[in-house]
C-alpha cells in the first residue's frame, strides 16, 4: 500500500523513522483495520475502548469492543448509560453489530452492516413505568484505509434503514407499544497509532424529533 512521509526535512524523517521502528516492535504484522466501518481491529485481532456521545437531547458514555476474528466478518458489542435532558432516570443501552467486508480497491472496502440496540429505563418519578426500545439498523458502509508510517487514518461513511419498536409498561398492568421505520446516515474517521486509537462519528436519522449525535471513542488494539 502507498505511504506518505510524515514531514519534510530531518525532523519529519527522524519522527517517521522512530515511529516506524516502534511500530515494527509493537504492532503485529498485517495489522490492517476494517476500513468500511472505521474499525481499528485488524483481522485476527480485537479492539476495546470507551466512548462518549452527545446531542441536543442527551449525553451518554460506555464501553465497546469489536472482534475481527472471522476473516472478513467483524462482530461488535457495546454497553452504556444515556442521560436525557429533563429526565432524572438514566437509560441503560446494550448494542451488538456485525459487518462483512468486501474489498473493492487496495485501500477501499464496502460492507453491509446490521446492528441491534436495546434500551431500558424505569421512570418512578413521573408515573411508575418501564420504557424499552429495540432498534435494528441495517445498511451499507464505505471506508478508506490510509497509511502514514506508524499511523492509520480511516474515514468512513454509511447509511441505510432502521426499524424501531418502543414498549411502555405501567405499574397498573397496562402496556402500550409503537413501531416506526426510517433512514439513518453517519460519517466519521478513526486514527490508529500503534496499539492506540481514537475516533469521532456524526450520525443522524429521520426519527421524529431526532437531532445530530456526535460520538467520540478511544481505546486499544489487542
Amino acid at each position: 500500500m502507498a505511504t506518505t512521509p510524515v514531514g519534510r526535512g530531518w525532523p519529519g524523517r527522524l519522527i517517521g523513522a522512530l515511529a516506524a521502528c516502534a511500530c515494527s516492535l509493537l504492532v503485529p504484522g498485517s495489522l490492517l483495520a476494517q476500513a468500511c466501518i472505521g474499525s481499528p481491529a485488524a483481522r485476527g485481532h480485537v479492539a476495546v475502548g470507551g466512548n462518549y456521545f452527545v446531542s441536543e437531547q442527551m449525553s451518554g458514555y460506555g464501553v465497546h469492543g469489536v472482534a475481527n476474528v472471522l476473516g472478513p466478518v467483524s462482530l461488535g458489542g457495546e454497553y452504556g448509560i444515556i442521560e436525557y435532558n429533563g429526565i432524572e432516570e438514566k437509560t441503560t443501552r446494550i448494542g451488538a453489530s456485525g459487518a462483512v467486508e468486501f474489498t473493492v480497491a487496495s485501500d477501499v472496502s464496502v460492507c453491509p452492516t446490521v446492528q441491534a440496540e436495546y434500551t431500558t429505563r424505569h421512570e418512578p418519578a413521573a408515573v411508575s413505568r418501564d420504557r424499552t426500545t429495540l432498534t435494528i439498523p441495517f445498511g451499507v458502509s464505505v471506508g478508506i484505509l490510509g497509511h502514514a508510517s506508524a499511523a492509520e487514518l480511516i474515514p468512513h461513511v454509511g447509511g441505510g434503514m432502521f426499524f424501531r419498536r418502543t414498549a411502555v409498561e405501567f405499574a397498573n398492568g397496562r402496556s402500550d407499544s409503537a413501531s416506526e421505520t426510517g433512514l439513518f446516515y453517519n460519517g466519521g474517521a478513526t486514527v490508529a497509532i500503534w496499539r492506540v486509537y481514537a475516533g469521532m462519528r456524526i450520525s443522524h436519522s429521520t426519527l421524529r424529533g431526532a437531532t445530530v449525535v456526535v460520538r467520540f471513542s478511544a481505546g486499544f488494539r489487542l
